[in-house]
């Protein structure tokens, strides 16, 4: 699949950027154990020379080749997409899926540059910049709470795993006009995980109830403590139960290596 170039709106509908991203570091990931044990097991095959073995040879040549093209293909793509997501966001545009933004703004992948097998430098050097780029100011981490100062300071003394501090950081981003991923939450503001509309599931109530319960631990003693970060009218129970739909939906796993070493955070785009 080729993403930049021209990219069609059904080419990511249905399934969204972030999904592109994640299928691609899950096959990396599998390409990446299968080249390890084919290594090892060659490492350790008897050296004995034979019409049969030079057969075996070359065919065991020619695999390890094809998964090693593979990985390769892989680690552009994704460099490509990240390309993109750069693109939509300086675009003010998205790639979100159908089931996200069901009555929401149309998604926009267009691109105007075209898709060629261009391998000169300064085109790889655009795309591998992009990779950089996709990381830190498009995909939202904890990294990103260093863009507002109040709550980086204020986060830094909440004892909470990752994924709670994100979802009080998209609250945040959600009523911050100023801030550079403002827009992208604002489309998601009528956004509801699937599980928290699914109905009374057993997984469902489990779900919902360590929400509450993590809210519970949380507030009012953020907003009595940090009444400026953390306004009690902005982070009520209904907005945390948002932000953490938004956050379980929305993870992202992005590679960073040809290895299936990989970068997580939340892709809005």
């Amino acid at each position: 699949m080729h993403y930049l170039g021209a990219v069609k709106r059904e080419d990511l509908e249905d399934c969204g950027l972030r999904v592109e991203l994640n299928a691609r570091h899950l096959l990396l990931v599998l390409l990446a154990q299968q080249q390890q044990k084919f290594e090892a097991a060659e490492a350790n095959l008897p050296d004995i020379e034979t019409a049969n073995t030079r057969v075996a040879r070359m065919y065991r040549k020619g695999v390890h080749e094809a998964i090693l093209s593979t990985i390769e293909e892989l680690v552009s793509s994704v460099q490509k997409l990240c390309a993109l997501g750069c693109d939509l966001v300086a675009n003010d545009s998205h790639a979100l899926p159908k089931y996200i933004m069901a009555g929401g703004m149309p998604c926009n992948t267009a691109s105007s540059e075209t898709d060629t097998e261009d391998s000169s430098r300064s085109k790889r050097a655009r795309v591998e910049s992009s990779l950089e780029q996709f990381l830190s100011t498009v995909l939202i981490t904890e990294a990103a709470f260093e863009s507002d100062s109040e709550f980086a300071l204020a986060a830094a003394q909440v004892d909470v795993d990752e994924d709670t501090l994100l979802a009080l950081f998209v609250i945040r981003l959600l009523h911050n006009p100023s801030s550079a991923w403002h827009a992208a939450i604002k489309r998601l503001e009528d956004f509801k995980h699937p599980m928290l509309v699914a109905g009374q599931s057993e997984e469902y109530a489990e779900m919902l109830m360590e929400l509450y319960e993590i809210h519970e631990a949380l507030f009012p003693v953020l907003s009595e403590t940090f009444p400026e970060v953390f306004p009690a009218e902005q982070f009520s129970l209904d907005g945390f139960l948002w932000a953490a739909g938004v956050v379980s939906a929305l993870d992202v796993r992005v590679v960073v290596r040809s290895d299936g070493a990989a970068a997580g955070g939340l892709c809005v785009v």
